[in-house]
C-alpha cells in the first residue's frame, strides 16, 4: 500500500479494498 497518504481514520474492509482499486486504475491510466 502507498505510504504516502494522510493516516486516515479506522476504516472497513470494503473501503481499503475499493480505496486500492481506484488507485490502482489512477496509476494504469495515468502513467
Amino acid at each position: 500500500k502507498p505510504k504516502n497518504k494522510k493516516p486516515a481514520p479506522k476504516r472497513s474492509f470494503e473501503d481499503e479494498l475499493g480505496d486500492t482499486s481506484r488507485t490502482a486504475v489512477k496509476k494504469f491510466r495515468y502513467e
